[in-house]
């Protein structure tokens, strides 16, 4: 029998396409569970907020040691006379010396502008601090263990929730995969009951509860879409990634 040219080239392009399609399935990455943990917990907001507690708590025992230590004030000051500086003395004015006069002549004293300065260096040491500083750096020690203990905790609740909501995608893919197939099927049997009803092989009525159960299994499809949406962007969220990444 000779097949139309017409079908020949419908098969042809479909194939191509679903050629096509296969491909780009093929390029999509495919996150497994161990990826989206690894992720998780180098990403995560909530696990990096908890990560800044412990830091935080560490510099302030590094601040609290330094307190033990000697502490040293050092004070420099400079000056230097931006002109010279002359004082005149009259002749006398410090008195007589043996009836002479000091000075004996009219003299002038000048300062030459010239650099100076003084430093002061202190050291001491709060000695009678000591044991108060010993008791605090260990009260920030116990403050660190907490905010591990607290960042690890913050760890196996996203790890948990990354997995919920893992195994969750995987079961409305299924479902989304499964209604496809549904919708697909009720396709057929909704062509199949219209030509039957054509030939008064099959009541009106019976071709209306296929459409009925065709536009439900639809209607699935599109909630089962809509939640797949919701829990990929969410998973994403867990992850610190773009809620829109595939």
């Amino acid at each position: 029998m000779k097949v139309p040219r017409l079908i020949l080239l419908f098969v042809a392009t479909f194939g191509g396409v679903c050629a096509h399609g296969q491909e780009n399935v093929a390029e999509e990455p495919t996150l497994t569970l161990e990826q989206a943990v690894a992720l998780a917990q180098q990403n995560n907001r909530q696990i990096k907020i908890s990560k800044q507690g412990e830091f935080a708590a560490n510099d302030q025992i590094l601040a609290a040691r330094t307190q033990r230590y000697p502490q040293f004030n050092v004070q420099l000051t400079a000056g230097s006379l931006l002109t010279p500086a002359s004082v005149e003395f009259s002749p006398g004015v410090f008195g007589n010396i043996g009836g002479t006069p000091n000075p004996s002549q009219s003299s002038v004293a000048t300062t030459e502008p010239k650099f100076t300065g003084t430093a002061v260096v202190q050291a001491y040491q709060p000695l009678s601090q000591l044991y108060n500083i010993h008791l605090n750096i260990e009260a920030l020690q116990v403050g660190k263990k907490l905010a591990e203990e607290q960042t690890r905790q913050q760890e196996q609740q996203i790890v948990n929730t990354v997995k919920d909501v893992y195994y969750s995608l995987l079961q409305t893919q299924s479902g989304l995969d499964a209604a496809e197939e549904s919708v697909k099927s009720y396709r057929e049997v909704d062509r199949t009951t219209d030509e039957y009803v054509k030939v008064k092989s099959v009541l009106t009525y019976q071709s209306t509860g296929v459409k009925t159960q065709l536009a439900q299994a639809e209607l699935q499809v599109v909630t089962l879409q809509d939640t797949l949406d919701s829990q990929k962007e969410n998973l994403n969220e867990l992850l610190g990634r773009d809620v829109r990444t595939r």
